[in-house]
């Protein structure tokens, strides 16, 4: 049994994948097998394929760019990031980012 104190200490890791279903390698490889030592989250663009287990959390997109953004915004973001996820968060939590790009009015 994990203590309170294991869990809060737990490396939080949010990967950024497309799809969620069977062949998704981030949820096969880096997912499940530490999902019982991590803080797993996952934020999809696409609507999930598959239910994945309770241990980990999933915050699906609606298959739009607009969609994709929202659940980003709303998923916990771990302490350090990669360059790359760092812009994707700052561009999700901004609201003037979809007329920006051209994507039409928030």
């Amino acid at each position: 049994m994990t203590s309170t104190n294991d869990r809060e200490n737990r490396l939080r890791i949010l990967h950024l994948i497309l799809v969620l279903r069977s062949t998704n390698s981030q949820y096969n490889e880096h997912s499940l097998p530490v999902m019982d030592e991590r803080e797993i989250t996952l934020c999809t663009y696409f609507k999930p394929q598959l239910v994945p287990p309770p241990q980990i959390r999933v915050f699906a997109g609606n298959d739009s760019v607009r969609g994709f953004f929202r659940v980003l915004r709303d998923a916990p973001a771990p302490p350090t990031t990669t360059p790359f996820t760092r812009i994707l968060l700052r561009w999700g939590s901004s609201s003037s980012w979809p007329r920006s790009v051209g994507c039409g009015g928030a």
